[in-house]
């Protein structure tokens, strides 16, 4: 069996940016939440306000189409592709972000 979700990569936006990708992204998926996959909040201290924001996401053919336009367009971007050497905690340490936590009592 095949699936449409061939790539895997992780994605970081200014927080500008954030939005517009999730609006084009809602465009070829409106029922899927694509315009919340760009939801996790980063800054380079780890504290508000997020500068970017963040996401490590399965991604179409489309989707990959839609991320190379906005690239073209001149939309600032951090791409990483997941694997072997790329993770979460790499992308981010390579970007110079930290993720926006709560403190918690």
């Amino acid at each position: 069996m095949t699936t449409k979700w061939q790539h895997r990569e992780i994605i970081i936006a200014t927080a500008a940016d954030a939005d517009p990708h999730g609006a084009r992204w809602t465009l070829i998926g409106p029922d899927t939440g694509e315009r919340l996959t760009f939801s996790v909040p980063l800054s380079a201290t780890g504290l508000e306000p997020a500068t970017h924001r963040g996401c490590n996401t399965a991604l179409t053919d489309a989707m990959v189409a839609l991320i190379d336009q906005a690239e073209a367009d001149g939309m600032a971007l951090a791409r990483y592709k997941v694997g072997i050497d790329w993770n979460w905690n790499s992308a981010l340490a390579d970007a110079g972000l930290r993720v926006i936590t709560e403190e918690i009592d």
